[in-house]
């Protein structure tokens, strides 16, 4: 999946389910982790950084220094149709 966030910046996670790891792509950078079946719906870490997505509130941070990379909220509008009404 491929994310743009409010700033326009763009992330891309992949997720192998047989593994079990993603893989974020995120400023020319790549990070491999592992997903932690103790955290909510789908969440991956290493020593470093943790991605997570939690009800389309996508983030990325960088654990030691308690800084985040990036942010991503699904926008409601963007997953719902509209039905008109005669």
């Amino acid at each position: 999946a491929t994310f743009v966030d409010d700033f326009g910046d763009q992330m891309e996670v992949m997720i192998n389910h047989t593994q079990s790891t993603a893989k974020v792509f995120l400023n020319g950078k790549t990070y491999e982790i592992k997903k932690v079946d103790e955290l909510p719906e789908y969440t991956a870490a290493n020593e470093e950084y943790q991605y997570s997505d939690i009800h389309g509130n996508v983030t990325f941070l960088k654990k030691d220094a308690d800084m985040v990379l990036f942010h991503y909220k699904k926008n409601k509008e963007n997953g719902q149709t509209k039905m008109a009404s005669y």
